[in-house]
């Protein structure tokens, strides 16, 4: 509800080139770059109001961070 009044942003959504495709975040047998297909979903995200938003400098997944973990290490700097 927030997102559609625009008092939020996901701001991987909001920075990706292609909306449709973008990396899942979640799989319970460890994440990894480039997962694809069934029990791999997108269940992570960074919210920011629309002043922060206007502050990010970078947005990344950290995959390398990520290894063992069944979530993925989602990067923001300012």
């Amino acid at each position: 509800m927030a997102i559609q009044k625009g008092n939020m942003a996901d701001l991987f959504h909001d920075w990706a080139e292609d909306t449709d495709n973008l990396s899942p975040t979640f799989f319970r047998d460890g994440v990894f770059e480039g997962m694809k297909g069934p029990m791999k979903t997108r269940i992570d995200a960074v919210m920011a109001n629309p002043i922060a938003a206007g502050m990010v400098k970078t947005l990344e997944i950290r995959w390398q961070a990520s290894a063992g973990f069944d979530h993925a290490c989602l990067a923001v700097s300012f």
